[in-house]
């Protein structure tokens, strides 16, 4: 990495230190179904990537296989191991936390999770496993383990619960704040739970029904549901479906894959061309297209630089010119582009960071941010980006200023309307 990239890294991971983090509630949904001693068990993992695969770690004696599902960072949002426990994780909105003194720090959240499918055969197991720990990590999401008797463990950041239904769904939702189940009126949740009352039954295809019935799809890309993880825990059967389709899958047999070792699928190259996967690869964000991610980044840099001259000039103008300095009409332009920069140096960094607004739009993505107003940011920008393009030609017809500031001012403007179609482009002006 070069050292404009890691000023560039730098720099919008300190203005994320200095906003609060910000999440949004992804709609992941699972279930379980134990009939006559046969658990399975459903997920859908609503997310928008370009990356997902599946993957087998070999155990090696003294630690258990295990298959996983996930993204970016090789992250094992989901698997399932040879004892038949399976777990999955869900996104929630942060809460006030319980006390941790006295417990362990989780370094890697990834690592620590590995550690209790290799190690841990039930939830029991699980339970004692994590009860150890500071799981302060996950505060914006929980998990959700499963044992192949039907024992089912939900874990979140303060508080660990133990369910034993023998068929149940599961959405984004806390249980620890949850205490009637019957009021909970998500739809595809209402929808899952109508169809295991409706009958007994434990097979895969009924259980893939399940969560076909609680897919989401979301705006004109379709995107929601990436893939579908089916269990089977008796027989370490893995059927996977994805991008909404449930009528192609492709079945993988634990053991089978555990013997050849330590492997992975991308997941997209086991199935057939899928339109909405194509619609939605097509769409384009800073988390999917280096080219945007640097584009971005690098006129952030550029438009701080700008704004430095500004100021500067601004000043030795108003220390030259005392009063003179409020009767030009190049001063209240350069103010006005100061406003206008700094709009867009707090908007690029949350474009950077936060990967919902893309699907979302802006007012949809900024549940715990501080300042509401930041939503209107892309508008303010988009009308401020043609005014300063207006006053810009008027600088460069009248030959009213140097070179170099004429420069200044040309490429400010060509910043500000790219990233104003940009905007566009993501739907988020309004």
């Amino acid at each position: 990495m070069t050292l404009i990239q890691s000023s560039i890294l730098s720099l919008i991971c300190f203005i994320g230190l200095i906003f609060p983090p910000l999440s949004h509630s992804l709609a992941c949904s699972m279930c379980k179904i134990t009939i006559d001693g046969k658990t399975t068990v459903g997920n859908n993992e609503d997310m928008w990537s370009n990356e997902a695969k599946i993957w087998f770690e070999a155990g090696n004696g003294t630690s258990q296989g295990a298959v996983y599902v996930g993204h970016r960072n090789d992250f094992p949002q989901g698997g399932m191991n040879e004892s038949g426990l399976v777990y999955d994780g869900f996104t929630l909105h942060p809460k006030a936390m319980s006390s941790t003194r006295g417990k362990k720090a989780v370094d890697h959240p990834a690592l620590l999770l590995k550690k209790v499918m290799q190690s841990c055969r039930n939830v029991a197991e699980v339970h004692a496993f994590l009860q150890a720990y500071n799981l302060s990590c996950f505060n914006s999401g929980m998990f959700w383990f499963i044992d192949k008797n039907g024992d089912h463990l939900i874990v979140e950041s303060d508080t660990l619960i133990f369910r034993n239904e023998p068929h149940c769904a599961l959405v984004n939702v806390r249980p620890s704040e949850t205490e009637d189940w019957s009021k909970v009126t998500t739809p595809r949740y209402r929808k899952a739970m109508a169809l295991l009352n409706s009958r007994q039954d434990s097979s895969m295809a009924f259980c893939a029904s399940v969560m076909d019935a609680m897919k989401a799809s979301r705006g004109e890309l379709g995107d929601g549901t990436l893939y579908t993880s089916i269990y089977d825990t008796q027989e370490g059967i893995i059927d996977l479906y994805f991008y909404q389709d449930f009528e192609q899958s492709v079945r993988f047999h634990l053991q089978e894959e555990l013997a050849k070792g330590d492997h992975f699928y991308d997941i997209a190259s086991l199935f057939p061309p899928n339109a909405g996967y194509e619609k939605f690869l097509a769409y384009k964000t800073p988390f999917t297209s280096k080219a945007l991610f640097w584009l971005l980044a690098g006129s952030a840099i550029v438009v701080l630089l700008i704004s430095g001259y500004y100021f500067v000039f601004l000043i030795r103008k108003l220390l030259k010119e005392r009063m003179a300095f409020f009767a030009s009409w190049q001063v209240y332009l350069l103010s006005f582009l100061l406003v206008t920069n700094f709009l867009l140096l707090v908007l690029i960094p949350l474009l950077l960071l936060m990967e919902p607004i893309y699907y979302f739009g802006m007012e949809g993505s900024i549940g715990n941010f501080p300042f509401k107003q930041v939503q209107y940011f892309p508008l303010l920008i988009g009308i401020c980006s043609l005014a300063a393009l207006a006053f810009t030609i008027q600088v460069i017809k009248q030959r009213s200023g140097s070179v170099l500031h004429t420069s200044m001012l040309s490429i400010n403007s060509v910043i500000l309307i790219i990233n104003l179609g940009l905007c566009a482009y993501w739907n988020i002006l309004l």
